[in-house]
């Protein structure tokens, strides 16, 4: 065993710079691959772990746009209950956040339920009555948090002071099977209107061997008067609710699958590199194996010498991929709220390292098919290392390119041009009615507050909607088309830097007869080429366009721009005025960069003000974008390395292969030059190639990947032309240094170096 050691030392350290890459790549492919196959599963497995959990389904709403929605009123879990004999029970079910004062006041979260929820949850009921399932003044506690607070004795009975009301714990139930998006630890029923729509979910048991998709179809058959024409009921798995309807999954599921097919090309490319050239120095010791055979070493021997090499490469970069991941987790926990252990990890290391194995198993087999004589007789096939380069480059320019066209998009996004408004410098203080005009007065003393303006804020979604069920032109049996009603005047619309398109912004005497401004969607949704001039009613006003704005919304990643209805006339908004509106937002302009600096004197002034930055708007927004491009950096950086690694590599082991042919060219009149020239061609014909298969591969996934974007770039010849350049001079750098070295060698020490 010294002995295989020894050598197997000896072999790694004689190719330092292989064994260092082979460590680190090995290392960041293992950890990355293991940190996100396990983060993957741990976003599709939320609230699988409830009894019959793949019967459970969320009632939802999709457009023809493909933006989906969940919340409903109460009346709709009542029709499924009464109405279905498909649907086993459904319930209505929220999460809210509680001020609860014990000892000392602490946050606790807090899901409103109605009477069905042990029916659909099957929670089992450990200690006290199920009053609280119909009485809010009885809330329900979770062991876990029973135990916590009360220690072993009971905590049926105990009072709980709630925002200044009390509360009495009516139960206790037991904890949820493994993560879920609903919080068990206090439960509570909340008295509901039919109609009023309170922001909850219904989530339903459907009766055994029952088709979803055939009970959506019921269910649009029979709820048809509830929505539009554009819009569809469908039912959404539990364990899918996370991605579909909630807007608080930090990074989306289809990017965390993208993260992990990166994550293993990066392990294959480092495995096909470090075969390739493992390979190469195998067959430099064909001769030294087979001198072994002869003087008696088994296969078993043979072998055995061999794979002490690699599981001395192995447990180097497993030990360092796990020494990466305990610095990374802390931080990981921290962000992304995943109580991920190291431990949890070893199993997504396991499928990568029997790959490295059983590759090195072939490898080996390979070599004890050959015969004696032919592994005593020298190899100078190029073919593998040729192949392994074209793939390296392959795969570099496919990631490559991809990460640039995914930047451009996303700094598209950000910017004004896909947003239709400017966020920069701009900050939004939700303040009361009461006391907006001093809040103003005290921020207009600031040095870096350059415009002050109270009026319709645009990072929120609660703006009046109305359907509109006449228009001019509009086709027999069109649907109503809901418009979101917005406030505002020229002043508003400079603050936000929102453009005209056509028409004018009408007057204050125009504003009164009815004249308005509405945006893109809503002249395509009324069918409109020239909207200037047209009518429309709600069915009690009518309105008169006067001009078309463009699209504007915060929401990036929504397939199609809300509509929009802007009412001038109504803005000048004095203090009488901003307290009959639904628009209580005081907006804020800075100087250029001076939001951080406003931030600490709103803090120094009243800590309870509640603000919001419109580019960090745009950035939550982004959120999911943004991470995935650093890991795609990150990833693009290591595939780099190992191409410029991979081409210094295999030309330098071919120019040491090739020593007596350049010794001969150059006895025969060849130049550096020429020399140099006839390396680039041979290295250049692989580099178009690699071109040629990673541009139209890279071209269909970010076709696919910009379609659901509203707002797209256009893949121009730019990024093909800088990722050629750049794939092209990875290979001048890593094939430049060495073919010179070699060309300026004399020929005569090369011409007896003996094969």
């Amino acid at each position: 065993m010294t002995h295989e050691l020894k050598v197997a030392l000896r072999n790694l350290l004689k190719y330092k710079m292989q064994t260092a890459v082979t460590l680190i790549g090995w290392a960041l492919g293992l950890a990355c691959l293991a940190l996100s196959a396990y983060w993957l599963r741990y976003e599709q497995t939320f609230d699988t772990g409830h009894p019959e959990a793949d019967r459970l389904y969320f009632l939802a709403v999709q457009d023809s746009a493909g933006t989906v929605h969940g919340q409903f009123p109460a009346s709709y879990c009542t029709q499924l209950n009464q109405q279905f004999p498909e649907v086993e029970c459904a319930t209505m079910i929220n999460n809210m956040w509680w001020n609860v004062q014990l000892d000392s006041s602490v946050s606790l979260p807090c899901t409103y339920i109605d009477e069905k929820f042990l029916d659909v949850f099957r929670v089992p009921l450990i200690d006290g009555t199920k009053e609280f399932l119909y009485n809010p003044t009885f809330i329900a506690l979770s062991e876990s948090l029973a135990r916590k607070l009360y220690g072993d004795s009971p905590a049926v009975g105990r009072e709980i002071s709630v925002d200044g009301r009390r509360l009495f714990v009516g139960a206790v139930i037991d904890n949820f099977k493994g993560h879920s998006n609903f919080n068990e630890d206090v439960l509570q029923y909340m008295t509901r209107g039919e109609d009023s729509n309170t922001g909850e979910y219904c989530l339903m048991r459907l009766v055994e061997d029952v088709e979803p998709d055939v009970l959506a179809h019921k269910i649009n058959q029979v709820f048809k008067d509830k929505l539009s024409a554009r819009e569809a009921f469908r039912l959404i798995p539990i364990n899918q609710f996370r991605s579909e309807l909630l807007t608080t999954q930090p990074v989306r599921t289809v990017y965390l699958r993208l993260f992990v097919l990166i994550s293993s090309l990066i392990v294959l490319s480092i495995l096909v590199n470090y075969y390739a050239f493992f390979s190469s120095r195998l067959r430099k010791r064909w001769r030294e194996m087979a001198i072994r055979q002869v003087c008696g070493a088994s296969l078993g021997r043979l072998f055995g010498l061999l794979m002490t090499e690699f599981l001395i490469l192995l447990a180097g970069s497993v030990l360092l991929g796990f020494i990466l991941l305990e610095l990374l987790l802390p931080t990981f926990r921290e962000r992304f709220m995943i109580p991920i252990q190291l431990e949890g990890l070893w199993i997504y290391m396991l499928l990568p390292i029997l790959a490295l194995w059983m590759g090195y198993v072939l490898l080996f087999l390979i070599f004890t098919r050959r015969t004696l004589r032919r592994n005593l007789s020298p190899s100078h096939s190029t073919l593998g290392n040729k192949i392994n380069l074209t793939f390296q480059l392959t795969l570099t320019t496919l990631i490559l390119f991809c990460v640039s066209v995914m930047t451009a998009q996303v700094n598209y996004l950000a910017s004004e041009k896909s947003l239709g408004f400017e966020p920069r410098d701009r900050i939004t203080l939700y303040c009361s009615q009461t006391e907006w005009q001093e809040i103003a007065a005290l921020i207009r003393k600031q040095a870096c507050v350059q415009q002050t303006l109270f009026g319709a804020n645009l990072l929120n979604d609660y703006f009046m909607t109305f359907p509109i069920t006449e228009w001019e032109e509009k086709e027999k049996n069109a649907p109503p088309v809901r418009v979101d009603y917005l406030w505002g005047d020229q002043t508003w619309m400079d603050f936000w830097e929102i453009r005209l398109l056509e028409g004018h912004v009408p007057t204050t005497a125009e504003a009164e007869k009815g004249y308005v401004l509405i945006n893109e969607t809503a002249r395509h949704a009324f069918g409109w080429h020239d909207a200037v001039g047209k009518y429309f009613s709600d069915g009690t006003h009518q309105f008169r366009v006067a001009g078309v704005l463009q699209n504007f919304s915060v929401d990036i990643l929504a397939p199609q721009a809300p509509f929009l209805l802007i009412r001038p006339g109504l803005s000048a908004f004095s203090a009488e005025e901003a307290q009959t509106t639904h628009c209580k937002s005081l907006l804020i302009k800075t100087e250029d960069g001076a939001v951080p600096e406003l931030y600490q004197n709103l803090n120094a002034l009243n800590p309870e003000i509640s603000y919001i930055s419109a580019a960090k708007i745009v950035e939550i927004n982004l959120r999911s974008e943004l991470l995935l491009l650093k890991l795609l950096w990150m990833a693009a950086a290591l595939c780099v390395g190992v191409a410029v690694f991979c081409v210094y590599s295999l030309i330098a082991l071919a120019c040491e292969q090739r020593r007596k042919e350049i010794a001969i060219r150059k006895i025969n009149g060849a130049t550096t030059g020429d020399i140099w020239w006839m390396w680039c061609r041979e290295y250049m014909l692989l580099w178009l190639l690699s071109l040629v298969v990673a541009f139209p591969a890279g071209y269909i996934l970010m076709r696919r990947w910009l379609e659901q974007y509203v707002h797209q770039i256009c893949i121009g010849a730019g990024y093909y032309a800088a990722v050629a350049i750049a794939i092209g001079l990875l290979v001048l750098l890593g094939m430049g240094t060495r073919v010179w070295k070699a060309s300026r060698r004399q020929p005569a020490d090369d011409i007896r170096i003996d094969s």
